[in-house]
């Protein structure tokens, strides 16, 4: 199936202001959501800071957070011994899937963004823990899932004792 985006040339434009503003280049960066609705879907901050610190530091790739917000997305960044760039908040839908769209690669949990990513044809590496990515996604080919398969997975619960589904998936 394709997914036609609503992008237009103006979103375009500011997309690539932007990354010039950043100085980051097309296809040369990789986008990390690290947000979910449910709180059974959410990875752990520290992981997410080691991940990208090894992303920045072994693959010499900057790492470009998104999100609906900064704080948020501040206990992230602020773990990490390497800079990275935090978006949390400053893009509109249409303008994060043009951001996704020139991103080598979209590291995701089970989330909207996931399927934004995977819609503009980025490939995804989503992480997957209470849910089933055969029944949501993330679509098309080219995408990995990352999960660690316990028995009691998936259960679709949005509350969860040990979220250990998600705690045993490491960076």
């Amino acid at each position: 199936a394709e997914f036609v985006l609503p992008v237009t040339p103006e979103t375009t434009a500011r997309v690539s202001a932007l990354l010039q503003r950043l100085g980051l280049e097309k296809k040369k960066f990789i986008a990390v959501s690290p947000v979910a609705l449910w709180d059974t879907k959410l990875w752990n901050d520290a992981k997410f800071a080691k991940l990208a610190d090894d992303i920045q530091q072994q693959l010499k790739i900057p790492v470009v957070f998104t999100g609906h917000s900064k704080e948020l997305l501040d206990k992230i960044t602020t773990q990490m011994t390497t800079e990275a760039v935090n978006l949390g908040g400053q893009t509109s839908l249409t303008e994060l899937a043009c951001l996704y769209s020139n991103a080598l690669l979209v590291i995701t949990t089970d989330s909207g963004p996931m399927h934004l990513a995977a819609a503009a044809g980025t490939p995804v590496v989503a992480l997957f823990g209470p849910t089933d990515p055969n029944r949501t996604g993330p679509y098309g080919a080219g995408h990995t899932v990352l999960r660690t398969g316990i028995p009691c997975s998936p259960c679709f619960k949005k509350k969860c004792e040990t979220r250990q589904c998600m705690e045993d998936i490491s960076p």
